[in-house]
């Protein structure tokens, strides 16, 4: 029999929703995948709350409850007089998405007071709780839960309070209560609360006498904390942070999270090094819907270390769209002093960084056109290359210091037109203006124009693309005291000069059956020649021009040169054969391998100072790139310039050397998958005269919630360990920790042409990281996640 109540009972929530945790297997990401594209779920390890079992699918979303009537049945009903009722025996009394279930409940629907005895359990859109008592009024909506079990339905959490008081929909109160994510059979980590409140209004939680617990024992007492109950951002201290060095000595910060406002927030982290002192940490965050900024400044007001005062650094990225045709991006990177990256630097990679790039441009495209307009800057970080005269005295005592910092470009405009289709021609052009200033140099402004137009010839089966250009580039030179050219005699050089190519090429593709699978083979050549006149360009000066790295795309280039200042002289052919094996049924590349050579019928003649001429003669280096996915577990690329001849061009002096080794260049890596989660990569690098290299890293589960991490990367060259690391990692329910020891140098340059050069007196830096992390409260220590998921190829 039916009974209809005139008032809600308990407050809702957003979705009917139960979150019950998954299976702890998780797809194995394919090999050569850097990250893994499903997202890895933080409690997948854990076990099924037995709270669930009542867990009542199926009823109305959240809503307003004071416009819903409320219905109470039961297998049996007695009205004791005419406004006391007893119901008995699976007893629902429901109100919109709330529903209390118990086997005994007494309601007086004068008071509307009512009682429930007897396994009393409670659901809502965002909690099912377990009881020994509930009593309440339906008018008021105010409901009182005696020796409480909860668990959260739209998120992970769970615990247990003595009393819970539900004032109105949007508010509660606990007593003695707790809160964890963990399993309720294996709660490793819980916060015990004298008195807990929940808002919904602003959705967050408020605690007194707060007691954070690992294993049962109590490691961190709070009299009060607040924290958001929603994925929003609230204000509020974050966990701390840690870490060791021996440069630095032991790090503690302690950061601050300001929510300003819905589209911008600040966080502040004052940090205490051991042995260099205070330093404050902030970090500016701005959103709209055009404009897009992070602000990071650091600032150490006295380094106890060096005695030097106000280091720091400051970071600007700026991304703005003026309207769907123009934009602007902002990159500024600035440190204190040229010693900040080493002393600071916590990778590897940061501290390899010899030249500190920053850029702002404001950018515009339209159907046929495009146009940057801006300027780069760099900041040496890098004592080893600051400008120079002979003996390392300072640049002021000579007339022609070294100077080893790029040039500032500033203003730099880029103007492209489009290829445009003209009755089948394409038509389209390349310019570019750079005013170049720097220290000590030989300064001036370059504007480079190349227009050009082809006649594509294509079908499926092959293309032929002719191309003819015209390349007009004028100089207008200053600060000619600093020239140590002296072939620079005027201020105005200039240089006109053709430049036609043809690229061609054929697709063949054929069914081949392997190992009882069926794929695609193809077999793709391609024939590309190139023409230029040679014209004598050692009259112009070198602001932005060097000799790239050379790899298998670079044979189709039509200047063997970066930047404006040298075009190559040419008539040569390129030859290549490209081959793919495609898995014919669900597309994927299982084998991609190509090889090719440049044939010169004339030597090069255009040179670069200090850098000498582009490869030259016949029959010269074979350029090779294998991309090889045995499975989903086992992958390998290869690339290598190999050089036939018993003679090589050093790099380092620019003079034909004999040698056993005819390797130019090469690189080598595989990677093998294992488990859900486990991943070994081994790499080679090697390049003649600059670098040769060995890169091991790893991660090995060794259960479901042990693994271990490693890396040996090691200089051959050298004979130094560049960065080693070793750790352990734990991963369960609701705890994740990791400890990680690491020795790398931190003081290694790479000024020219991406080499890695050691200086005599680097010494190697001892860090330790730790992160303990409470899934659902925060994480302390060092980011060692980040650090590994860049470190580890395939980290997940």
């Amino acid at each position: 029999m039916p009974l209809l109540l005139p008032a809600a009972l308990v407050e809702p929530a957003s979705a009917q929703t139960a979150v019950i945790a998954p299976s702890a297997t998780q797809t194995t990401c394919p090999a050569g995948v850097m990250r893994c594209v499903a997202p890895k779920n933080d409690y997948g390890k854990c076990k099924r709350n037995d709270l669930l079992d009542f867990f009542v699918p199926g009823l109305p979303p959240a809503g307003d409850r004071s416009k819903a009537h409320s219905v109470a049945d039961a297998n049996k009903v007695t009205w004791t007089d005419k406004n006391h009722a007893q119901l008995e025996d699976d007893v629902r009394m429901q109100r919109l998405d709330a529903l209390l279930r118990t086997d005994f409940l007494t309601y007086n629907s004068e008071t509307t007071d009512y009682v429930a005895t007897g396994h009393v359990r409670y659901q809502d859109a965002g909690m099912l709780m377990s009881a020994d008592k509930a009593r309440g009024t339906t008018t008021p909506s105010v409901t009182w839960l005696d020796n409480v079990r909860y668990q959260m339905l739209d998120q992970r959490g769970n615990g247990v309070a003595a009393m819970v008081n539900q004032t109105d929909p949007d508010h509660s109160k606990m007593s003695r209560g707790t809160f964890s994510t963990c399993d309720p059979s294996e709660r490793q980590w819980e916060m015990r609360a004298n008195d807990l409140e929940i808002d919904k209004v602003k959705n967050e939680g408020y605690g007194h006498g707060v007691t954070l617990a690992y294993q049962g024992v109590p490691f961190l007492w709070l009299p009060y904390l607040s924290f958001p109950i929603d994925e929003g951002r609230h204000s509020g201290f974050l966990m701390p942070v840690l870490g060791y060095s021996n440069r630095r000595g032991f790090k503690l910060g302690i950061p601050y999270y300001l929510n300003l406002a819905p589209n911008y927030d600040l966080t502040v982290k004052p940090i205490e090094y051991t042995k260099r002192g205070p330093m404050l940490d902030t970090e500016f965050r701005y959103l709209s819907e055009w404009d897009r900024l992070m602000l990071n400044v650091g600032y150490m007001p006295k380094d106890d270390v060096t005695d030097e005062t106000s280091r720091g650094y400051l970071r600007l990225q700026n991304w703005t769209t003026f309207n769907a045709n123009w934009g602007a991006t902002v990159d500024v990177h600035r440190v204190s002093d040229n010693r900040y990256l080493r002393d600071f630097g916590d990778s590897f990679q940061s501290t390899a960084i010899s030249l500190l790039p920053s850029s702002a441009y404001v950018n515009g495209n339209g159907g046929w056109w495009n146009i940057a307009i801006g300027g780069d800057d760099w900041q040496v970080s890098d004592p080893s290359i600051e400008s120079v005269c002979a003996g390392g005295t300072s640049p002021r005592n000579c007339a022609y210091p070294s100077v080893f910092k790029p040039y500032t470009r500033l203003p730099r405009v880029a103007f492209n037109i489009l290829p445009q289709t003209y009755a089948g021609f394409e038509v389209g052009m390349e310019s570019e203006y750079i005013n170049f200033q720097r220290g000590y140099s030989l300064t001036g402004r370059r504007l480079d124009l190349y227009p050009h137009i082809s006649y594509p010839i294509e079908s499926l089966a092959w293309f032929l693309r002719p191309t003819i250009g015209y390349r007009i580039t004028q100089y207008d030179l200053s600060d000619m005291r600093f020239n140590n050219n002296p072939l620079i005699t005027g201020t105005s050089p200039s240089r006109r000069l053709p430049i036609a190519s043809v690229d061609s090429g054929l697709f063949f593709e054929r069914d081949a059956k392997l190992f009882g699978n069926a794929y695609i083979q193809t077999l793709e050549p391609r024939l590309f020649y190139l023409w230029v006149p040679y014209r004598n360009q050692d009259k112009l000066p070198s602001f932005d021009t060097s000799l790239p790295s050379l790899d298998f795309p670079s044979l189709f280039r039509t200047n063997a040169y970066t930047g404006g200042d040298r075009q190559s002289d040419a008539n040569q052919a390129t030859i290549a054969l490209t081959s793919r094996l495609i898995d014919a049924d669900s597309g994927d590349q299982l084998l991609s391998g190509s090889i090719g050579q440049i044939r010169y019928f004339k030597t090069p003649r255009v040179t670069l100072p200090y850098f000498g001429g582009p490869q030259s003669g016949a029959g010269k280096d074979l350029f090779t790139e294998l991309q090889l996915t045995i499975n989903k577990r086992w992958s390998l690329t290869w690339d290598m310039q190999w050089n036939p001849d018993p003679t090589a061009l050093d790099p380092v002096t620019q003079k034909y050397v004999s040698t056993s080794k005819h390797t130019d260049l090469g690189a080598v890596s595989v990677q093998h998958r294992f488990g859900s989660d486990g991943v070994v990569n081994l790499a080679y690098r090697y390049r003649r005269g600059f670098l040769e290299q060995y890169d091991a890293t790893t991660l090995i589960p060794l259960n479901l919630r042990w693994s271990i991490v490693g890396r040996y990367y090691y200089s051959v060259r050298d004979k130094r360990l560049l960065e080693a690391f070793a750790g352990v990692q734990y991963d369960s329910c609701c705890v994740a920790a990791r400890l990680v020891a690491r020795r790398w140098l931190n003081n290694v340059s790479n000024p020219f042409n991406d080499a890695v050069y050691i200086p005599n007196d680097v010494k190697a830096e001892n860090t330790v990281f730790f992160e303990v992390e409470f899934k659902g409260m925060g994480a302390s220590g060092q980011r060692t996640q980040n650090f590994l998921r860049h470190a580890i190829l395939g980290y997940q």
